[in-house]
């Protein structure tokens, strides 16, 4: 009986304290989005490379500021025409202080990138549904591929939406539905 009282204060502790987050909140949770839906809801759906990334507190909130390199325009609202694009995300590292957005997409340095994009009033562009409208190019022998990484995103409906798998099928359903 002793046991399970100590085990409590300690759970206990741990909740006050913020050291311990249930599973549940470690998640954000989205309707999934059809490829359809995300190129309605964007105004810009662009193919590129990630040159280069930064953070920098802005008041009480970290944000990211990734530049990418177009490559290609499946989508055109015109924020693309310089050749570079810059998306702006909440979270990231500033000082020593680590901000982070669960479900939020992950860049990296050199990474081709498949994006849905919406202007968020700051001169750059913000990534659709969170990780749902960032897609990572693969090329290898097998083929020119995309991947996502949804971790972090708990869907709140259990149907779950198919995504294409080949690059060349997410571009047709793009353009089909830029219009």
């Amino acid at each position: 009986m002793q046991r399970i009282r100590m085990r409590l204060l300690a759970l206990a502790l741990a909740c006050a304290s913020g050291t311990f987050v249930p599973q549940a909140m470690a998640t954000s949770a989205v309707a999934p989005l059809k490829v359809e839906e995300l190129t309605k809801r964007a105004s810009d759906v662009l193919i590129g490379r990630v040159t280069d990334f930064s953070s920098r507190a802005e008041g009480n909130k970290i944000f990211t500021y990734v530049t990418v390199s177009v490559t290609g325009v499946w989508k055109d609202g015109g924020h693309a025409k310089q050749g570079t694009i810059t998306v702006r995300l909440l979270g990231g590292t500033s000082s020593g202080l680590r901000m982070r957005v669960i479900g939020a997409p992950c860049f990296s340095r050199d990474e081709e990138v498949v994006l849905f994009l919406t202007p968020n009033g700051d001169r750059a562009l913000s990534v659709i549904s969170l990780a749902e409208g960032k897609f990572r190019v693969v090329r290898d022998r097998n083929g020119d591929r995309v991947e996502r990484d949804l971790s972090g995103i708990e869907f709140s409906q259990t149907n779950p939406v198919k995504f294409p798998a080949l690059l060349k099928e997410l571009e047709e359903i793009v353009r089909k539905n830029a219009r």
